[in-house]
């Protein structure tokens, strides 16, 4: 608290921001067989992994409306930069015929989402 009145207080806050993201998926397609030739199969995999790292710095103001009941609002501006990992393996029938993608992007963000409270105490 930096500032605080009997029906005022203000405060500051600094968090820190960890990002985890892994997304998998596996689709196998399989071909009817057409006579002399054998059915065929084709799976196909993917997965993304994104993983981030960051930080935000807010202010908070609470206005005591009675002595029991609150009302808080906050305001973090939070930053984040991402990097993000795409792979693409595919097979056909059985033979080891993958073929890889990859890709990586990195990005940065910035927001300033606002949140409100209304603070009972007992």
């Amino acid at each position: 608290n930096f500032v605080r009145t009997q029906k005022i207080t203000f405060n500051g806050f600094a968090d820190f921001i960890l990002k985890k993201d892994n997304f998998e998926s596996s689709t196998t397609t399989i071909s009817p067989p057409i006579f002399p030739n054998p059915s065929k199969t084709e799976t196909v995999k993917s997965s993304i992994l994104t993983s981030g790292v960051g930080g935000q710095l807010g202010v908070g103001v609470k206005y005591n409306i009675y002595k029991h009941l609150s009302l808080y609002a906050e305001v973090p501006l939070s930053f984040i930069t991402e990097k993000t990992d795409n792979s693409t393996s595919r097979n056909n029938s059985g033979i080891l015929d993958e073929t890889k993608e990859s890709s990586k992007k990195t990005t940065s963000r910035i927001t300033l989402p606002t949140t409100l409270y209304l603070i009972l105490r007992f």
